[in-house]
């Protein structure tokens, strides 16, 4: 099925093929039957989100079929999409993980930075990325996310592989096929002890994805990805996540992202999604 820009716009990946359809179908079924009929397991399963679990599993229908119910067992269980991140609630500074604003197809695309970040349990960590994860992709019809990682402020007491073990766990056992790029900004020289452990637990598929950039060279892999206005507050934050005097005192939580296309807010857009996910 040949997409519009349009169309490429509400997705922000890869369309599914007509052949990727009939499987997604099939799929369906298969978890059907194996009581994942709910109505919270019927609004998970759109043609979409089969579509990524065939993709991470190269269009297996039995190994999708059995990390997608690990999925659905596990969204019954957590309930993500009533998580909040209770540490952010008590202290705003725990985590930094947060949207800044969507790029040029609509894709959110996400920041964090090492600089003032207070609680670095991997168990809230976890929290604190479903959070945003159910967020951004609840609100908009984009079917991945860039996440620009800074690694100012990055030190010792940041090689705990826990962290990392566990947030890919996350990302590769239910949100798969998700991110469409990450880009590393300034790692240090120290990172590479942990980018070592977390390496092999990084998929061939994702680890194309990442992208490692010095914060001077980096500008245009950005322009070429965002707007300019999202390039601008980029590079703000660079510029005052690197100023101590600024960093010590800044409310990044009460920042707003930049609104998003007003596109989004197209009803002829959400016609456009239905028709693309019909069965």
């Amino acid at each position: 099925m040949e997409l519009d820009k349009t169309e490429d716009k509400i997705i922000g990946a890869e369309a599914p093929s007509v052949e990727e359809k009939k499987l997604a179908h099939k799929l369906r079924d298969l978890v059907r039957k194996d009581g994942y009929t709910s109505p919270l397991d019927e609004s998970f399963c759109t043609t979409f989100t089969l579509v990524r679990y065939l993709r991470a599993r190269d269009h297996s229908l039995r190994l999708a079929r059995d990390m997608l119910v690990e999925t659905l067992q596990w969204r019954r269980e957590v309930r993500p999409e009533r998580m909040r991140c209770r540490m952010c609630l008590h202290n705003p500074r725990s985590h930094t993980f947060r949207p800044l604003g969507v790029d040029k197809v609509g894709r959110p695309v996400m920041y964090s930075c090492f600089v003032g970040l207070e609680d670095r349990d991997a168990d809230n960590n976890v929290k604190h990325l479903i959070y945003y994860l159910e967020t951004i992709f609840t609100n908009s019809f984009a079917e991945s996310y860039i996440w620009v990682l800074d690694f100012v402020g990055f030190s010792a007491q940041d090689l705990n592989p826990t962290v990392g073990k566990k947030s890919l766990k996350l990302f590769s056992d239910h949100y798969p096929e998700r991110l469409y790029l990450a880009v590393v900004v300034d790692a240090p020289l120290v990172f590479s002890s942990l980018w070592a452990i977390l390496k092999p637990f990084i998929s061939k598929n994702t680890a194309k994805k990442i992208e490692f950039r010095k914060v001077k060279t980096v500008r245009p892999l950005l322009e070429d990805l965002m707007p300019p206005e999202l390039v601008a507050k980029f590079f703000q934050e660079f510029k005052e996540n690197r100023n101590p005097e600024i960093s010590k005192t800044k409310q990044w939580w009460n920042l707003p992202p930049l609104p998003p296309p007003r596109s989004w807010k197209n009803t002829s857009l959400l016609e456009s999604y239905k028709k693309l996910s019909a069965n």
